[in-house]
Formats: structure tokens, sequence, C-alpha cells
């Protein structure tokens, strides 16, 4: 999953737990703060659609809760939905890759 914050020109990581209609529920080592408004990517892999390869979804939201954790450690985020794009032409909007690998998960 790649998040980005419309007034921030990096784009974070994280690694899904839960995915809903009405909501995200994923874990990154970057910093996101409750009421903050985040564009995603969500990458579908082709077990999960059944597709040839896969499946790209946008979605726009904000953050509803922010489960802290130790420094250094993966802190839990939950965003509320409130649009998402399975047109595949979504893009994060002014953003480069945070220089942190080690933040990037496959789901």
């Amino acid at each position: 999953m790649q998040i980005a914050v419309p007034d921030r020109s990096e784009i974070l990581f994280g690694q899904t737990s839960n995915v809903s209609a009405q909501g995200i529920f994923f874990h990154t080592t970057g910093c996101l703060n409750l009421g903050q408004d985040v564009e995603c990517i969500l990458v579908l892999p082709e077990n999960l659609t059944l597709a040839a390869q896969p499946t790209l979804v946008g979605c726009k939201g904000k953050v509803v809760r922010v489960n802290e954790s130790r420094p250094g450690d993966a802190v839990g985020i939950a965003i509320e939905v409130n649009s998402y794009d399975f047109s595949g032409g979504f893009t994060l909007p002014n953003a480069t890759a945070a220089d942190n690998p080690s933040t990037e998960t496959n789901e």
C-alpha cells in the first residue's frame, strides 16, 4: 500500500491488515495524524482478484485512529474511506517515494 498526504511530497508505505467498504486498517513506520486527509493506492494480488495481474485501487479518506507503538515499530492506522477508484488510472499527486525501503511491504 502506498499512502500520500496532500500537503507532503513523500509517499509512505504500509501493510494492510483489514480492508472494507468503509475503511482500511494498516501498519506503517511513517507518521500520520488523527484527522489528516490521505490518498492511497492498494495493490490487490492476483490470487485475491483472480485477475492476470495485480489490481491497483485508489482511495481517499481521513485518519480516524492511530494506534501508537514503541519507537521504531510500525504504527497502526485506521482511515475512513470516502471514495474508491477501481479504474486503474489513480495516481498519487506530487509525491516521491520516501527513501525507506524497509517500510514497503507486499500485501
